[in-house]
């Protein structure tokens, strides 16, 4: 009788936040399945072995168990919103972006923007959350008509992210948890309805709204800046204020720049964004935005101060930020409970860019800066333009506070280029609008 075989493209992850964290939560339907293009792993076996003394030709061994968990390693392709249905309001289970509970379990905090009609979500590190995430690994055989079923729960990770010019960004997801027992289930076959098309486009010159960099100096060094009337949260934007003003061209650079600012002294609510220091982005001459979770609301601003750098022109070839989101997981045994401890951590943020003339004041030029300088980066991409993006077809990616902590030559095809590696020492945000 041949034996019963499992092919080895029959595999897949399905995923579900857990209600009560370390809890199983079977994510049972065809929708929780996430596309992923590669993955492996499963249980792991923590062992030690130990031998009795008393012969010098004896090889007697006792090899016992001391723990058993789960790992699992799966690569995606960069999703998008896609087109958002009228009256939605996303929740990080429902965004149609089955990979979200992938994001929080890797310590993303998921939000959306409005309250009738979401045109955007986002997956940041600036809010706390100890979320966790349940996940079947599911193999089939060849006619799908049976399944070995490897069940995870309390499951958290980290996140990589690979973004190069000339592709498609990719995340991989190395992911840990405890585990349950595998047993011979029913089929559930993957359901991932519009997630194969809503994919983000291919990173090159046309689909580049924006690359920028900028400079956080010492923020003693912070100069006056523009006077804000009014300060309203986006209806589109997560997590985006919207600044009304005069004069914000020649307060804070051009249309698109960026520029690192604080806001001290408010009016409204909030409680955590009194002398922060935040990226602002010039959208007009009357209107900049930033991104920063407020735990509360702003109004007004009427004191506002500024770095003395403008932002400038990041032309990179390769972009990679390895644990996205800055948590490391540290596996702990009790009694009571089994799990994965959560500590943030320093993250390294790597970019190639050409070698561009020295003192051009356009494009990124390392070499005219020194290693241990902080920098904010913002990256958006997608279909449309700047100006009038394409809804649901748009990814931005930020960080806040990139220490820059080595340069080497590099090669970006035959030409000179730097290699650049960052210390993402601050937050970091991934927005899909």
């Amino acid at each position: 009788m041949a034996i019963t075989k499992f092919n080895e493209k029959n595999i897949a992850l399905f995923s579900k936040v857990e209600t009560t964290a370390g809890t199983y939560l079977q994510p049972s339907a065809a929708t929780d399945a996430t596309p992923i293009t590669s993955l492996d792993g499963g249980f792991t076996f923590d062992t030690a072995a130990f031998q009795f003394l008393g012969d010098a030709l004896s090889r007697d061994e006792y090899t016992y168990q001391k723990d058993i968990y789960g790992e699992l390693n799966a690569e995606i392709m960069q999703p998008v919103l896609g087109t958002v249905p009228a009256t939605t309001i996303y929740t990080a289970a429902s965004a149609n972006v089955t990979a979200g509970d992938l994001m929080v379990a890797c310590g993303g905090n998921f939000s959306q923007a409005g309250t009738t009609i979401t045109n955007g979500i986002a997956y940041d590190n600036y809010t706390a959350t100890s979320s966790s995430v349940s996940i079947d690994y599911r193999k089939s055989t060849t006619d799908a008509a049976n399944q070995n079923l490897y069940p995870f729960y309390g499951v958290n990770g980290t996140v990589d992210l690979s973004a190069s010019v000339g592709e498609i960004p990719k995340l991989k997801f190395s992911l840990k948890g405890n585990v349950g027992t595998a047993t011979s289930a029913t089929a559930v076959i993957p359901n991932y309805g519009d997630q194969t098309t809503n994919i983000a486009s291919v990173v090159k010159l046309s689909t580049i709204h924006s690359a920028k960099i900028v400079e956080i100096p010492d923020t003693s060094s912070f100069a006056a800046g523009p006077a804000f009337s009014a300060i309203a949260a986006s209806t589109t934007k997560p997590n985006t204020w919207s600044c009304t003003g005069t004069g914000l061209v020649a307060a804070l650079g051009a249309i698109g720049n960026i520029r690192p600012i604080k806001l001290t002294a408010i009016t409204g609510t909030s409680t955590n964004i009194i002398n922060t220091v935040v990226i602002a982005e010039v959208i007009s001459d009357t209107v900049c935005e930033f991104y920063y979770p407020v735990s509360g609301t702003l109004t007004a601003a009427t004191t506002v101060t500024k770095g003395s750098v403008v932002g400038e022109t990041l032309a990179f070839a390769t972009l990679t930020a390895s644990n996205f989101f800055g948590f490391d997981f540290a596996r702990y045994l009790t009694g009571a409970e089994e799990g994965f401890a959560k500590t943030a951590t320093p993250t390294d943020v790597s970019i190639s860019v050409l070698e561009a003339p020295v003192g051009d004041a356009t494009y990124f030029v390392p070499d005219q800066t020194e290693v241990s300088r902080y920098y904010a980066l913002k990256l958006q991409f997608g279909l449309g333009t700047k100006a009038a993006p394409t809804a649901g077809k748009v990814v931005v990616y930020q960080w806040d506070k990139l220490q820059m902590s080595n340069i080497k030559e590099g090669k970006v095809s035959t030409y000179f280029g730097r290699d650049i590696t960052f210390r993402n020492t601050g937050k970091s945000a991934m927005i899909l609008l």
